[in-house]
């Protein structure tokens, strides 16, 4: 049984004192072998000595008996052992192949015959064997099982599927990418887990392990997806009612990486994709474009074995071993196919004699009015008319819309929809283009018969380009994805005797990623802006100009996005102290973690001008005929309907965890097994680090660059004494009607 509790502290710290201030892994991912020695009466054998070796890389252990009998050896890879038990006056039992998964927990109770020391009996093969110890429930995912099961994404984790009662986003297998850490966590073990639709999996209720840190982000999400021939194996742990598992409501999901053997093993791989076999598509076949390019190249190599020194250092003997894995991707692959609208030559020109709309089946030609020559058709100025350009052409264009016309291709299709003159006139050329390289290095020394040690190195880079109907090249409509993993893990086991176990463990984690359009930091000069606009800039770049070509992208052109930043540092310190004494394995431990994330996100930093007809219709007020105005031409003309200078703050979270536990696993008899364990778990509140969690608003604060010129204009306006004065429709104040003689007062008389 397991108690969890939050008033257990100070128990729990007398418990714990000599345990240090570190933390014990929440998800041991090494394994443990254990058993009982009688002799052929069923009498415990004391002293008896124990040696295991694995198969794998010939390090061998060894242990002795205590006073009932009992025996055991923690913090064993998952892997292939053998191992032998001897005593004086008993033969020798030798057990030839034991296979032990990650986080097993198996115990092979062994009776010696009366003989000779020097006598051995091999038992060659044995049951398998279940644990029946651990207080924990799941499946574990073999190395067998992800090199020969069907995998599109190279990616262990696309397997979790195999468990039961546990799902993926993508299906066994799925064609996800190492690089998607949200669709590579999209996985819901007994009915929690990550949620789907707009908040993608954010909610995870999984936490990721490797070699026994943690490998989950800030956003519950796994943060380094190693390849699958990286991995040795994974375990689903889909119930833990042992206190030493802490920091998961849904599943715990634990993988181990592989480590290099005795003998050197490597692999080499290629999954190859291009378009000489694929069929074109409909849009691409009907309009005589090629076939796009589609160019997969999934690559990667695996290295392992004794680390030596000809001559001078022998890895196998002195216990050092390595394994290297290094994986790449490249991907070009077509996305988002289909038509976006362009002007037309003539509409660039700003000639829409040519130009029409349909509505109802109906066709209506495109009229555009001068708004210099707006003037009222009534004395309380509640209605306008305005003059149509000579022949429907635009007698100025603004000269910043007429360089950003020039970058826009010409149409290379016939209006593919009767609703306009131009409607989806130009079809997409939008590509994907991904470059991902990752690597792990993985060191383990036995430095004796006391003392183990590993690290794990590892790091991955992924860059993307997206969104460019208009080709590679057009960068005003492109998207930057840029996103780096790292991390470290570092771990030290000590024997201090045969009954007392030490194991240290440091974790570190580093999840950096940047979404940014590929526009963003373009010299605005390029659009003739003047020094004064870009001064107001956060950063200079290529401003957004939105509704100016249907079809594309967020319908607009420019930057989109200055650069959205997060940076999670993530750190566990962690020490386990294992303890046995007759038929009890006592567990202490504590977690002690950092998390921080660091965000930012300047949006659309060098403004966005939003465009409508306002300007060009027949009238700035009311309801005018079908083809009245036109968005281009008020883009033509530089008169956008709104606009925006975002001023975005970033922010410093921090949270810190502390956990605490004591487990104890009784072995009553064979038959019974009692695990008791209390659990004590301690989240501190988000803090920023620079108090900017919430700000009060001043309704006082006077922004005078804003407000004093904005004041004298629309005063002006109201008089109707403005320049150029195009029309205030009735303004109509909150509070009392003013007095008449107040020049808002006409803006409240009927017409």
């Amino acid at each position: 049984m397991t108690i969890r509790g939050t008033t257990a502290a100070s128990v729990l710290a007398g418990l714990l004192l000599f345990a240090a201030t570190l933390s014990a892994f929440a998800q041991e991912t090494r394994a443990t072998l254990g058993g009982k020695v009688t002799d052929p009466n069923g009498a415990v054998i004391q002293h008896a000595t124990v040696t295991v070796t694995s198969k794998d890389t010939g390090v061998a252990q060894t242990t002795t008996t205590n006073s009932v009998g009992e025996w055991t050896v923690q913090y064993l890879l998952p892997g292939h052992y053998r191992f032998q038990v001897s005593a004086p006056s008993f033969k020798a039992v030798k057990y030839a192949d034991i296979e032990l998964q990650v986080n097993d927990n198996k115990t092979i109770n062994t009776q010696l015959p009366i003989g000779a020391q020097n006598e051995t009996v091999t038992v060659d093969t044995t049951t398998p064997l279940i644990d029946t110890t651990a207080a924990v429930a799941g499946t574990v995912i073999t190395e067998t099982e992800m090199q020969e099961l069907p995998n599109l994404s190279n990616a262990p984790t696309a397997l979790i599927g195999l468990t039961p009662g546990a799902s993926t986003s993508t299906g066994v297998g799925g064609g996800v990418f190492l690089w998607s850490n949200s669709g590579l966590s999209g996985n819901a073990v007994n009915g929690t887990g990550a949620t789907t639709g707009a908040t993608q999996y954010t909610n995870s209720a999984t936490n990721y392990k490797l070699d026994g840190g943690t490998d989950t982000n800030n956003d519950g999400q796994i943060a380094y997806e190693p390849p699958s021939d990286a991995v040795h194996e994974f375990r689903v742990v889909t119930n833990a009612y042992d206190a030493a598992i802490g920091r998961q409501s849904g599943a715990t999901i634990s993988l181990v990486s592989r480590t290099g053997t005795s003998k050197y093993h490597g692999d080499v791989y290629e999954y190859n994709q291009n378009n000489l076999l694929n069929a074109n598509t409909y849009a691409y076949d009907a309009s005589g474009t090629p076939k796009a390019p589609i160019h997969v190249n999934n690559f990667g190599a695996t290295f392992g074995g004794p680390l030596s020194i000809p001559k001078l250092y022998d890895g196998a003997k002195r216990g050092t071993f390595f394994f290297l894995s290094y994986s790449g991707i490249r991907n070009i692959a077509p996305i988002n196919q289909g038509y976006a609208t362009v002007p037309t030559p003539l509409e660039r020109q700003g000639d829409f004699s040519q130009s029409y709309v349909v509505s109802a089946g109906v066709q209506y030609p495109v009229n555009i009015y001068d708004p210099n020559t707006t003037v009222a058709t009534n004395s309380s100025k509640t209605a306008f008319t305005r003059t149509q350009f000579p022949g429907n052409k635009l007698t100025r264009i603004d000269p910043v819309a007429k360089a950003l016309m020039a970058m826009i291709p010409l149409p290379d299709s016939p209006a593919q929809t009767a609703i306009s003159n131009n409607a989806n006139n130009y079809l997409k050329k939008e590509e994907q283009n991904d470059k991902f390289e990752t690597y792990m290095l993985r060191l383990d020394q036995a430095w004796n018969n006391k003392n183990h040690s590993f690290v794990n190195l590892r790091q991955n880079h992924w860059d993307e380009i997206t969104n460019d109907p208009f080709g590679p090249t057009f960068f005003l409509n492109t998207y930057l994805q840029t996103r780096v993993n790292k991390g470290v893990t570092l771990d030290h086991t000590i024997t201090i005797t045969n009954n007392l176990l030490l194991d240290l463990n440091y974790n570190f984690v580093r999840y950096v990623s940047n979404t940014r359009s590929g526009a963003a930091g373009s010299n605005p000069n390029l659009l003739g802006f003047s020094p004064t606009y870009i001064a107001e800039m956060k950063m200079a770049t290529v401003p957004l100009f939105e509704n100016i070509v249907p079809g594309a992208e967020d319908n607009g052109l420019g930057t989109d996005n200055g650069g959205s930043p997060t940076a999670d540092t993530n750190q566990d310190f962690n020490v386990n102290l294992t303890q046995v004494h007759k038929n009890h394995t006592f567990r202490y431990g504590a977690e002690y973690m950092i998390q921080q994330e660091a965000k930012g996100g300047v949006g659309a930093v060098g403004g966005t001008f939003t465009f409508g007809t306002n300007w060009t219709r027949s009238s700035p007020v009311g309801t005018v005929a079908t083809g009245s105005g036109d968005v281009l031409a008020d883009f033509l003309l530089g008169l956008p309907n709104g606009g925006s200078i975002p001023n975005n703050a970033s922010s410093f979270w921090s949270q810190h965890y502390t956990g605490f536990y004591v487990q104890d696993d009784w072995k009553v008899n064979r038959q019974l097994t009692l695990n008791m364990g209390l659990r004590w778990d301690y989240q501190r509140p988000v803090s920023e680090r620079f108090n900017r969690l919430s700000s009060r608003f001043d309704p006082n604060y006077v922004q005078t660059g804003v407000t004093t010129p904005a004041q004298g204009n629309y005063a002006a306006l109201l008089s109707g004494s403005a320049s150029g004065d195009s029309g205030l429709a009735c303004c109509r104040p909150r509070g009392p009607i003013p007095p008449p003689s107040s020049p808002a007062a006409r803006c409240c008389t009927p017409a």
